[in-house]
């Protein structure tokens, strides 16, 4: 059974800083091209493009937030178990870039939001 996540971030998260979550929090196969980077770590697949316009939020509760979104990153949990690599990678987000983001489950059921107070949990 497979997961599937979206994180949508305003224009303050670029893919450096993706790409340095991701080597924080240990994911391999990292290759940033263009406007896009992939990588994997155990469990879970990453996809994330910068857009080229900014478009709306699709997930259906923001908790209040609104920006233009400038980067969607699409994550397929492969193993349900597996939250160590992602926490770290949401905890790394943090720590290398001030962006708001939302992370949702198929864009329906929000779990994470970063906003001017920090990175919560629904």
């Amino acid at each position: 059974m497979s997961l599937d996540y979206h994180l949508e971030a305003d224009k303050n998260l670029s893919l450096n800083h993706v790409e340095s979550a991701l080597i924080s929090a240990d994911w391999k196969d990292i290759k940033l091209t263009g406007n896009v980077i992939t990588g994997w770590a155990p469990g879970f697949l990453i996809h994330a493009k910068r857009l080229e316009h900014p478009e709306s939020i699709v997930c259906e509760n923001t908790r209040g937030l609104a920006f233009p979104k400038y980067l969607h990153c699409y994550i397929r949990a492969k193993e349900p178990n597996s939250n160590d690599v992602f926490n770290k990678f949401l905890e790394s987000i943090k720590q290398t870039s001030e962006a708001n983001f939302l992370v949702s489950f198929q864009f329906e059921t929000l779990m994470f939001w970063r906003d001017d107070k920090g990175l919560h949990r629904a």
